[in-house]
């Protein structure tokens, strides 16, 4: 038999574990070399991409073979075990305004779905654009979103705003804005995997679920594609993802893991964002969406007071 040479090297398995528990500082040494200067905080270099994926269980969103979600938590800090609010039932209203606003259902006062416009707080996109001027998009299929959240807060929120038909609609109409670098933050509201869970079941194991699951997975990947595309801009991003509630059965509402676990994954390439999974004991929450938002474009102005960190 012939013998091959080579030149590769086997690094040590201890020095492969340290390389991969601290990508960020890797990739920055090695990818900023040609960079001159230290990193400048600028406002107006940054953009937001928010993705609200409606009852996206953590299970199948940790389980099933989505590549792109994976990509994305390679980018940055994940949990298939985040919690979602804990003082309102597992429903759209509760789980959207915590999840924009930053506080838990007894703070926020939308307890359901009937009584969005109580909402008394207001969301990240409002706070992003009243406290840096940025300018605002949201793309949703669930309606309710713009008229009882964003348009009832304040009707000069959004610069431009689109509901549509589908996710498809919602995901084109989304990945147009980021490639034209219309606005600063892009808020992409996905309803598939929530209308699949009532139809056939929220379980990762059932066909037309996972399928929704997998077919939501592809659309983040067009607006990751529209990002990437965008990167020679140079502009400092994060991309957050989670949503507003689990499921069991056809329905969610009730205080179990199966309706109030779900996933985060906070990605970019900003040097805030930390990359790995979460702390086992601190696994994070879809009420530190805003407050991690609001941190990223500067710490000091994270609103205080807000129930998630």
């Amino acid at each position: 038999s012939s013998q091959t040479s080579t030149s590769s090297c086997v690094p040590k398995i201890a020095d492969l574990a340290n390389f991969t528990q601290d990508l960020r500082n890797v990739a920055t040494e090695q990818l900023c070399q040609s960079s001159s200067g230290q990193y400048q905080d600028d406002i107006s270099n940054k953009r937001v991409l928010l993705i609200g994926v409606d009852g996206l269980r953590a299970d199948a969103a940790c389980m099933l073979p989505l590549p792109n979600l994976h990509l994305l938590r390679s980018m940055g800090t994940w949990s298939c075990w985040a919690n979602s609010q804990t003082t309102g039932i597992a429903k759209s209203g509760p789980g959207w305004a915590s999840f924009l606003t930053g506080m838990e259902s007894d703070s926020h006062n939308v307890d359901a779905n009937d009584d969005m416009t109580d909402i008394a707080h207001p969301t990240v996109l409002d706070l992003a654009k009243d406290t840096f001027a940025m300018s605002v998009a949201a793309a949703v299929w669930w309606d309710p979103l713009v008229t009882d959240f964003f348009d009832f807060w304040d009707p000069t929120t959004l610069d431009e705003q689109f509901i549509g038909n589908n996710d498809d609609e919602v995901t084109t109409k989304a990945e147009e804005w980021i490639r034209d670098d219309s606005y600063d933050f892009v808020f992409a509201n996905l309803d598939g995997c929530d209308s699949a869970g009532h139809s056939s079941g929220f379980d990762g194991y059932a066909n037309v679920y996972s399928a929704a699951v997998q077919k939501m997975d592809e659309r983040v990947g067009r607006l990751l594609d529209a990002v990437l595309e965008n990167s020679a801009l140079g502009h400092e991003w994060i991309i957050v993802l989670s949503t507003d509630h689990g499921g069991e059965g056809t329905s969610h509402g009730g205080q179990n893991t199966y309706n109030r676990r779900i996933p985060l994954i906070v990605a970019g390439n900003s040097p805030r964002i930390n990359i790995g999974m979460a702390p086992a004991d601190d696994p994070g929450s879809h009420l530190d969406v805003t407050p991690t938002i609001m941190h990223f474009l500067s710490p000091d102005s994270v609103p205080s007071g807000l129930d998630g960190q």
